[in-house]
Protein backbone atom coordinates (compact mmCIF):
# COMPACT_ATOMS: atom_id res chain seq x y z
CA UNK A 1 0.00 0.00 0.00
CA UNK A 2 2.57 1.99 1.27
CA UNK A 3 4.46 2.11 -2.53
CA UNK A 4 1.35 2.67 -4.31
CA UNK A 5 0.88 6.18 -2.43
CA UNK A 6 4.44 6.80 -3.16
CA UNK A 7 3.83 5.88 -6.59
CA UNK A 8 0.91 7.87 -7.33
CA UNK A 9 2.70 11.10 -5.75
CA UNK A 10 5.39 10.36 -8.13
CA UNK A 11 3.23 10.53 -11.12
CA UNK A 12 1.71 13.27 -10.36
CA UNK A 13 4.70 15.39 -9.75
CA UNK A 14 5.82 13.94 -13.46
CA UNK A 15 2.57 15.35 -14.39
CA UNK A 16 2.89 18.67 -12.64
CA UNK A 17 6.69 19.20 -14.35
CA UNK A 18 5.38 17.97 -17.88
CA UNK A 19 2.27 20.35 -17.44
CA UNK A 20 4.78 23.25 -16.68
CA UNK A 21 6.98 22.47 -19.56
CA UNK A 22 4.03 22.79 -22.10
CA UNK A 23 2.70 26.04 -20.13
CA UNK A 24 6.14 27.77 -20.76
CA UNK A 25 6.30 26.26 -24.51
CA UNK A 26 3.00 28.04 -25.40
CA UNK A 27 4.01 30.71 -27.90
CA UNK A 28 1.61 33.52 -26.13
CA UNK A 29 3.59 32.50 -22.82
CA UNK A 30 2.81 30.88 -19.87
CA UNK A 31 -0.35 31.67 -17.68
CA UNK A 32 1.22 32.97 -14.53
CA UNK A 33 -1.79 31.91 -12.58
CA UNK A 34 -1.38 28.30 -13.86
CA UNK A 35 2.08 28.31 -13.23
CA UNK A 36 1.94 29.45 -9.42
CA UNK A 37 -0.66 26.84 -8.92
CA UNK A 38 1.08 23.89 -10.58
CA UNK A 39 4.11 25.01 -8.72
CA UNK A 40 2.69 25.43 -5.27
CA UNK A 41 1.47 21.68 -5.52
CA UNK A 42 4.82 20.59 -7.10
CA UNK A 43 6.39 21.88 -4.23
CA UNK A 44 3.89 20.37 -1.65
CA UNK A 45 4.05 16.91 -3.15
CA UNK A 46 8.07 16.93 -3.12
CA UNK A 47 7.61 18.45 0.98
CA UNK A 48 5.26 15.73 1.66
CA UNK A 49 7.66 12.59 -0.46
CA UNK A 50 10.69 13.88 1.67
CA UNK A 51 9.34 15.09 4.52
CA UNK A 52 7.97 11.40 5.16
CA UNK A 53 10.89 9.74 4.49
CA UNK A 54 8.69 7.82 1.59
CA UNK A 55 11.09 7.96 -1.11
CA UNK A 56 14.12 6.19 1.53
CA UNK A 57 11.11 3.22 2.02
CA UNK A 58 11.75 2.75 -1.98
CA UNK A 59 15.14 2.95 -2.24
CA UNK A 60 15.62 0.46 0.40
Amino acid sequence: MHRCNVSKLLTRVLELAGGLMEEFAIPSGPRKELINNHCSEFMQLINKIFNNKMIVDIIY
